[in-house]
């Protein structure tokens, strides 16, 4: 499966900018990145710590969750919640165990919770909070979400490759795989293979591993309606 209606910086600044709420993430921000992958900035340590950085990049993935213009839009694995700041139907949930949670829910997406909340969300998102298991699990990861969303609903996942990557056995991915010297042509070989085998409407699918760790949006990002 190639990438679909992938990620377009042009396309993002413009539908962004007509945010109703843009310029008070400008007031609240010293930078606000565009860029597809995040890459660290180079900044001294004192830089570092005292300029706020605000990514747009997932607002671009958003959209189509947003035009629906649903009642409530579930962030699954919200931490600091920061979307509902400047989008307020949106519910926050996270574990409690976080001393800086500031979720509207306090639980964990586990198989208790996903049993629980089946055809549930109308719109839900998920961004690098459910990636926490093998690579070889991807396709349970997915299924799992989707398996959330309501029949005429829309959902929004991203998921962190090197994330899953440190709970894979190596063994194990090499008979994945079929390669005892996996490379990313590999690696994306399989993420978009599994991603065909998974019965599910896409209107984006964006896998991009330029960079491995993309511990800030993620880079296997996929949007679709059920």
């Amino acid at each position: 499966m190639n990438n679909l209606n992938d990620y377009n910086i042009a396309q993002c600044q413009e539908y962004c900018k007509s945010l109703s709420f843009y310029r008070n993430i400008e007031q609240d921000f010293d930078i606000i990145r565009w860029d597809k992958l995040w890459i660290d900035m180079r900044q001294t340590p004192r830089q570092r710590v005292g300029r706020s950085i605000f990514s747009m990049v997932p607002f671009f993935y958003l959209k189509p969750l947003l035009e629906k213009n649903p009642k409530t839009i579930y962030d699954l694995g919200a931490g600091w919640n920061i979307f509902k700041k400047y989008i307020p139907n949106i519910i926050g949930v996270s574990p409690s165990h976080n001393s800086d949670n500031y979720s509207d829910i306090h639980d964990i997406v586990n198989d208790k919770f996903i049993y629980g909340h089946q055809n549930y969300f109308t719109s839900v998102f998920s961004i690098n909070a459910l990636h926490f298991q093998s690579l070889i699990n991807l396709k349970t990861i997915i299924q799992d979400f989707a398996s959330m969303v309501a029949h005429g609903g829309c959902g929004f996942l991203s998921l962190n490759f090197m994330r899953m990557m440190e709970r894979t056995p190596f063994e194990v991915l090499k008979q994945a795989l079929g390669t005892n010297e996996p490379t990313t042509y590999n690696y994306s070989k399989y993420i978009r293979e599994v991603l065909t085998d998974i019965n599910l409407n896409y209107s984006i699918v964006d896998v991009d591993l330029t960079v491995l760790d993309e511990y800030m949006d993620g880079n296997i990002r996929i949007v679709f309606e059920k």
